[in-house]
């Protein structure tokens, strides 16, 4: 699996303060698939807990296996933890040119496997259109 730089980012700005105790933990914007109630479950530490840079790395590799993410960042201010997110785009609509036939979205599901709602994964595509 590839990570981001974001990782190593993390730890940076995490060991880059003197150890600390979680004053509060928040989540951005960016954070759109996942309730902060489930994300705050998902890190593995909580407000009161000291600081731990492997738990923070720990977390983002949880959040990136969600496989929603393009990147993910932690900074730490004062014990003040906020999680920030990318969100990978999210498939809106599928055109299929010079496809003639009734049934166009079974043809999406079994030979493109792609939908609308489906992450977006240059990969994916790219295999769906060579299958085509």
């Amino acid at each position: 699996m590839k990570l981001s730089h974001s990782i190593i980012l993390s730890t940076i700005l995490a060991t880059s303060s003197v150890a600390s105790t979680i004053k509060s933990i928040t989540f951005d914007d960016g954070l759109i698939h996942i309730s902060d109630v489930v994300a705050k479950r998902m890190i593995g530490f909580k407000v009161g807990d000291e600081l731990d840079t492997e738990q923070v790395d720990r977390a983002i590799k949880k959040f990136y296996a969600q496989g929603y993410f393009k990147d993910i960042w932690v900074e730490n201010v004062d014990g003040h933890i906020n999680f920030s997110f990318i969100e990978k785009p999210v498939i809106s609509k599928i055109i299929i040119k010079g496809y003639e036939g009734d049934d166009e979205e079974n043809l999406e599901k079994t030979v493109l496997n792609l939908e609308k709602g489906f992450m977006y994964d240059k990969k994916k595509v790219e295999a769906a259109r060579k299958r085509l």
